[in-house]
Parts: structure tokens; sequence; C-alpha cells
């Protein structure tokens, strides 16, 4: 009986904590994928490159892209400036095409 109870505690802590920790990732990344559909919202460049399925998993996942999108006035710079946005495009498609180079 004692070693029923002791394996139900040890299940509903794991439940518990693992479930708290595994959340913590995943918050972070469903506030910046929001923030990814906000700014297709507001911006048509965006949208533009935002929904093309060969740069939406690299805008997504990618630490390098994630870094400049998630402040918002890197983002604001980015949009203001038509040589930083062209420089953003390109970086974008030179990181798809070293991708798809790979595979």
């Amino acid at each position: 009986m004692g070693f029923l109870i002791e394996g139900l505690f040890e299940l509903i802590l794991e439940l518990l904590f693992n479930d708290r920790f595994e959340k913590r990732g995943s918050y972070r990344q469903r506030r910046y994928l929001l923030k990814l559909k906000r700014y297709a919202r507001e911006s048509e460049w965006f949208e533009h490159l935002y929904r093309n399925p060969h740069y939406t998993g690299i805008i997504e996942n990618n630490d390098e892209f994630k870094i400049v999108l998630r402040k918002r006035a890197a983002f604001r710079s980015i949009e203001l400036s038509l040589e930083e946005r062209q420089r953003f495009e390109q970086r974008l498609a030179s990181k798809c095409d070293s991708l798809t180079e790979r595979v």
C-alpha cells in the first residue's frame, strides 16, 4: 500500500514540475508567433515574406531572426528603411538557400 501512495505522489510531482518547465519555452514561442502574426497584419511587405512557405520556418525558428524580430523597435526600423528591408530580405533568402543546399 505504501508503494502505491509513493508512486502516486511521485507521479503528481512529476506532472506538476515537468509541465511548468515545459511551458516556459513554449510560452515564449507562442508570444513570438503572435507578434509575427501581428507584424504580418500591420505590414504588407512582412506579410508577403511570412506567408511564403520557404521563409516561414526560418522566420519562426532561426535565432538570428528571432533576435531582430522580437524587438518592436528593430522591426520598425527595418519597416521604415527600404535599404534595411532589402538587407533583411537578402539575409532571409541567403539563409533559405543555405538550408536547401544542405538538404
